[in-house]
């Protein structure tokens, strides 16, 4: 009985959790293959948190919010950000938009 418990919750594990636990830090907002395919390096990959982050194209070291933006930009510009500036003006936008309440 208690067997068929643990299969049944093994079975509601998304694979975005899998990916999390498995290839990213647990204090992070994407998995280490996310932030790579969004051109972003993970500097020092860490199982509760990540040691830094880097631009790919540029080498400019980034925080964990503007990596986190930089996926952002990649999944609606289908590419990865030039460079730091880029990224800082995408961001502005974004904060921009975002009501003062949510604040």
């Amino acid at each position: 009985m208690a067997e068929n418990k643990i299969i049944e919750n093994a079975k509601r594990i998304e694979d975005g959790e899998l990916d999390k636990v498995s290839g990213g830090a647990l204090i992070s907002d994407y998995s280490d293959s996310e932030y790579e395919d969004a051109g972003v390096e993970v500097v020092g990959s860490g199982t509760i948190w990540n040691s830094g982050y880097k631009l790919r194209s540029t080498k400019e070291e980034i925080s964990w919010v503007e990596a986190s933006y930089a996926v952002w930009f990649k999944k609606e510009h289908g590419r990865p950000v030039i460079d730091k500036a880029e990224l800082k003006k995408f961001i502005a936008k974004k904060e921009e938009s975002i009501p003062a309440s949510q604040y």
